[in-house]
């Protein structure tokens, strides 16, 4: 793999589960303290780079925030319930973490796919759900809106957050499948 393959996808690894959930989980809360805070508002406006700076730290804070909270969704609830349906769910993650491959197989890339998805899943839904609020509050300021006509937004969210985790616990469950299957055995195919 050529550096530059390599730099595109973990770029875009960190965009995708990270940058835009801390995003997505700070922009309203940033619009609220400048709409309030007069001194917040005229910073941005006389050091928009700094500025810039400041809410890039927060963004990636905010990230850490919601992966940790998507993690322990994972470990805490979906895991357990995945436990129930395979009693051998949690013994095969154990010992898929202890493989060590000398070629890549085929299953190890899909995973890595879906798990890339599932951080997608729990990080974004995690940040919208921190936010469904932060977006009612600021709809009224910034839309026209009132704040009943406004309730809309956040039921929008909320629903949005509640696919994201209902498609983050079936990622699971695929992820699950394909390391049994990985555990199980790894046929080499070609030569040796």
């Amino acid at each position: 793999m050529d550096v530059m393959s390599g730099l595109r996808s973990d770029v875009y690894r960190v965009l995708v589960t990270s940058l835009i959930p801390g995003t997505i989980c700070t922009a309203p809360y940033m619009c609220m303290l400048a709409h309030y805070f007069r001194r917040v508002a005229a910073f941005i406006d006389v050091q928009p780079v700094a500025a810039g700076v400041v809410y890039f730290i927060l963004v990636v804070i905010a990230a850490q925030v919601v992966e940790n909270l998507g993690s322990q969704l994972e470990s805490k609830a979906w895991d357990p319930l995945l436990e129930k349906r395979d009693p051998l769910h949690m013994e095969n993650w154990s010992k898929y973490l202890q493989m060590a491959f000398k070629t890549t197989p085929v299953g190890e890339e899909y995973i890595r796919v879906v798990v890339l998805r599932l951080k997608f899943e729990l990080n974004t839904g995690m940040a919208l759900l921190l936010s469904a609020y932060g977006y009612w509050w600021i709809m009224p300021m910034k839309a026209g809106l009132s704040l009943g006509a406004s309730l809309w937004i956040p039921g929008v969210i909320l629903a949005v957050a509640g696919y994201l985790f209902f498609e983050s616990y079936e990622s699971c469950r695929v992820l699950s499948s394909a390391r049994r299957v990985l555990v199980e055995k790894v046929t080499l195919v070609g030569d040796e």
